[in-house]
């Protein structure tokens, strides 16, 4: 089973988003690309690679620039295999659909080298025209070498649409400087289609 957790000690919530079966099955990118509801359009220099299954975080495919400048990677979480573990007494689970929010933090925690300085919120309309979402947020920081060796930044998009589940683009590059273009069509490269 592939799974994401993160454990926060303060409200004892445990987070699974996992994909069951998706390894029995061989689930690949167009299955979930096709469960979550999103379309890939590859850009031009954009080289398509394989997913792993990383422990920090789990992902179906990559993009790659042909001479390894940067690399993205995309994880996509259906909301109908989204799996929560709540071990609080005091409180209900929280809904599948309202812990986007909570995820997205929960990753940087997971992904980050001391967390990160910059993140922010789009506005619903911005996140509606740029990636078809209903919500969108990003957060540029130093990334784990547990998940990306090769590179020590990383810019992470993620992506949540009702009732289709979340999308995760990490973006890696060492100079953000030298790859502002194509950070920026890695970035669009998936969005939810209506």
């Amino acid at each position: 089973m592939t799974s994401f957790c993160k454990t926060s000690a303060t409200t004892l919530l445990v987070l699974c988003v996992a994909l069951g079966r998706a390894q029995a099955e061989q689930t690949g990118f167009d299955k979930l690309a096709s469960e979550v509801g999103v379309e890939l359009q590859v850009p031009q220099g954009f080289v398509i690679g394989s997913g792993e299954n990383n422990p920090l975080l789990p992902y179906e495919l990559t993009l790659r620039v042909a001479d390894a400048r940067l690399e993205a990677r995309y994880a996509l979480r259906p909301i109908a295999r989204l799996n929560i573990e709540y071990q609080d007494p005091h409180n209900a689970a929280p809904e599948p659909e309202h812990i986007y929010p909570l995820m997205y933090a929960a990753l940087i925690d997971q992904l980050a080298v001391g967390g990160s300085d910059v993140r922010r919120e789009y506005p619903p309309e911005q996140a509606r025209e740029r990636y078809g979402a209903d919500w969108a947020a990003v957060a540029i920081f130093d990334v784990r070498r547990e998940f990306a060796s090769d590179f020590t930044q990383a810019m992470l998009l993620a992506l949540h649409r009702q009732r289709r589940g979340e999308v995760y683009t990490v973006v890696l590059f060492n100079d953000p400087l030298k790859v502002r273009r194509e950070i920026d069509q890695a970035l669009e490269a998936l969005r939810f289609t209506d």
